[in-house]
């Protein structure tokens, strides 16, 4: 939802356009200066007015790609590490847009942010349910997606009270450094470790999940699971 906020159009006047170059013609260009956006930074008006809506079409690109890309990582690599290093360059690549000194980078940073926030959204969905049995994934599901409409009221408060583009990109990013410091208590998905074989890793996390829910610890002691080597 970023640049709905950091891409609004400031109002503006131009004192002549007549005979103009390009660069004369921004030094004509008076923005008020009630917000801050990348059309004041970059003079994104006129046939420049496009590059708003491009970099909004590139991060979905990039969702798309994500979703495509992170699903077989994750069945192959495991559920947490692909989140994580998704999430990592999510962060990353998110501070990247909030300094980024010229609109191509900014707009490449739009395209990795969404190509990783695509991935890890998906992995982190299938993890949430794969840490509980059948009858809460409706639950999970919920909570999950619900999280989402969350930020983006949060998000708005913050575009509202800060009103330089580049200090809300940075601002509305930080938390992602708490969720991925956060992300290193949770375990590897028990499903995903049970399916490939991992069986004593999968019954650990079990336990664990058990005694993070107050039980006592019971004896688990899952079967082999047909069609994966065996990986004790």
């Amino acid at each position: 939802m970023l640049i709905v906020i950091v891409g609004a159009v400031p109002e503006y006047q131009i004192d002549t356009e007549e005979g103009l170059s390009d660069e004369e013609f921004i030094k004509h260009i008076r923005y008020a200066n009630n917000f801050t956006s990348i059309v004041s930074e970059w003079n994104l008006i006129k046939h420049q007015a496009y590059k708003v809506n491009l970099a909004s079409s590139l991060l979905f690109a990039g969702l798309l790609v994500g979703n495509i890309l992170f699903g077989p990582l994750s069945d192959k690599l495991g559920r947490r590490p692909v989140y994580l290093i998704g999430l990592l360059f999510d962060v990353i690549f998110g501070y990247l847009t909030a300094l980024a000194p010229s609109y191509g980078l900014f707009a490449a940073s739009r395209l990795f942010v969404g190509i990783m926030n695509g991935g890890m959204a998906l992995v982190s969905f299938v993890l949430t349910q794969e840490y509980v049995g059948k009858s809460y994934w409706a639950l999970t599901g919920s909570l999950t997606n619900l999280t989402f409409a969350v930020g983006i009221a949060i998000y708005a408060l913050l575009g509202y009270y800060i009103r330089d583009w580049r200090t809300l990109a940075f601002v509305a990013n930080t938390p992602g450094v708490f969720f991925f410091l956060l992300s290193f208590l949770l375990p590897e998905s028990p499903r995903w470790l049970y399916s490939h074989g991992y069986t004593d890793k999968a019954e650990e996390v079990l336990r664990q999940i058990a005694r993070g829910n107050g039980k006592e610890v019971p004896a688990v002691k899952l079967k082999e699971c047909s069609g994966t080597l065996k990986k004790r």
